[in-house]
């Protein structure tokens, strides 16, 4: 529970992100890894495929799951690891370590 300090029970301080600290692209994140928003994620899918799909469309399968993400506030958010991932495996693309469509993203800790 926050009390009027700004603290959590216990002690624990917390943060809050202003509107500035979130990118105008949409992309945040040291490596560019995080998408805010069903337009960031539309841009990267378009990035993605030979075809053109819509925002219209994209939301639709943010809606139904069909793409790997999650909502803060009501701001999807997606990440490209995931995506790239995702379509990896709808098309069943041999799984080898140099094939890793995320290996060049660091670990998390």
């Amino acid at each position: 529970m926050k009390d009027k300090s700004g603290l959590l029970a216990g002690g624990t301080a917390i943060t809050t992100t202003t509107a500035a600290a979130i990118p105008s692209d949409g992309m945040a994140g040291s490596d560019g890894d995080l998408l805010l928003g069903a337009a960031a994620i539309t841009d990267f899918v378009n990035e993605l495929s030979a075809t053109r799909v819509n925002r219209r469309q994209v939301y639709y399968w943010l809606e139904e799951g069909h793409l790997p993400s999650g909502k803060l506030g009501m701001k999807f958010v997606g990440s490209k690891c995931a995506i790239r991932e995702r379509f990896a495996k709808l098309t069943k693309r041999a799984a080898s370590p140099s094939d890793d469509p995320c290996s060049s993203v660091a670990p998390r800790p």
